[in-house]
């Protein structure tokens, strides 16, 4: 067992300027998060564009 925990989060953000869906918020913080697994221990990453992402 390792002496320290690495913590990798994924999040993605709306404002009240998009007609985001909450599944679509959802999915794209999902993204993110396997996004900072993919990319390394101890990582935070956000998802900035919802429509422009790739699922």
């Amino acid at each position: 067992m390792a002496p320290y925990l690495t913590i990798s989060v994924g999040f993605s953000t709306a404002t009240g300027e998009r007609d985001a869906q909450p599944d679509a918020l959802i999915a794209a913080a999902d993204h993110a998060l396997y996004r900072a697994k993919r990319n390394g221990r101890n990582r935070v990453e956000p998802l900035r564009e919802i429509a422009s992402a790739a699922f």
